[in-house]
């Protein structure tokens, strides 16, 4: 029988354990489900505003950015530029959009971050051991089956790495297919 409650405790854990079990399972099913995806992220709408506006000629962004200030130096002697982010595009009004929400929101310090969420926007997985790998990256894909574009758009996604003279570049372009 039960000895100062210890019994009932012990009795308590025993049939509790399967309902607890039973809970934490469905809590991490339910995180899974949360953190995947249904729908494109931000970063995918912006892409396919900019895709769905270009035309025959075909338009496109590049995003450079510099962790550490080894691109970059600032006008003013006594300051030191620690990061920046230039984004350059060719004056297509739409390309102008998405490099402001590029500056806004994409990742300055682990720039290949970048370029894996839009490798997933257009339907690519992203090699690596870890979202900062990016040695393993393919160096440009194409689609033209891109959610939420017209299908007759071809979107491009490039990443060059940063060497001893120019920054980390992620490229985005597009261009209306026949």
């Amino acid at each position: 029988m039960a000895i100062g409650g210890s019994l009932v405790s012990s009795q308590t854990l025993d049939i509790m354990y399967p309902i607890r079990l039973a809970l934490m399972g469905t809590s991490l099913a339910l995180g899974a489900c949360a953190s995947t995806r249904n729908e494109p992220d931000e970063t995918c709408r912006a892409i396919a505003a900019f895709a769905n506006a270009a035309d025959d000629v075909g338009h496109s962004v590049r995003l450079m950015t510099d962790w550490g200030g080894s691109y970059h130096k600032s006008e003013d002697p006594n300051e030191q530029v620690f990061s920046a982010k230039d984004c350059v595009n060719d004056g297509f009004e739409p390309g102008k959009a998405l490099c402001n929400y590029l500056l806004e929101n994409t990742s300055t310090e682990f720039a290949a971050i970048n370029y894996r969420r839009a490798l997933e926007c257009i339907g690519f997985e992203s090699n690596g051991r870890s979202p900062i790998d990016d040695n393993d990256l393919l160096p440009s894909a194409v689609s033209r089956n891109v959610a939420g574009v017209r299908r007759n758009v071809e979107v491009k996604v490039g990443f060059t790495h940063g060497t001893d003279t120019e920054p980390p570049t992620f490229t985005i372009a597009a261009r209306k297919t026949r």
